[in-house]
């Protein structure tokens, strides 16, 4: 009787810091991603793009051009170019081109969440 009762308590315990590890793994691992971080990521995969375009073609596409230019790169691992040239708000990121220190540069930003949140291969 002795024996069943402290395999009980052990079975317990160990049941109890099983669910706890995994309540934490699966809290950690299930955060909500925002429409930010969406927006953030699209920018950064339009940057790779934009450094893609600049080997195929020579240039950053203009800014009449626009991010309507990505798609027709050859060299890329996006299947659609199109779903990221619309913020997750559904609305076109904005893209312009600078100099800077002679440096052809570009930013893209979304209206959505301001120029300050915008992403350049330069300093602006």
């Amino acid at each position: 009787m002795q024996r069943s009762k402290l395999v009980l308590v052990i079975f317990g315990i160990s049941s109890i810091i099983l669910l706890a590890g995994l309540a934490y793994f699966i809290g950690e691992y299930e955060k909500p991603v925002t429409r930010k971080d969406g927006a953030l990521y699209m920018m950064s995969s339009l940057s790779e793009l934009l450094e893609i375009h600049i080997l195929e073609n020579g240039a950053y596409p203009t800014v009449e051009q626009g991010l309507n230019s990505l798609v027709q790169l050859k060299q890329t691992k996006y299947k659609n170019i199109k779903i990221l040239l619309n913020d997750p708000w559904g609305e076109k990121f904005h893209y312009d081109t600078f100099s800077d220190a002679g440096r052809n540069c570009y930013f893209i930003w979304s209206k959505h969440l301001g120029k300050s949140e915008g992403i350049t291969n330069c300093r602006k």
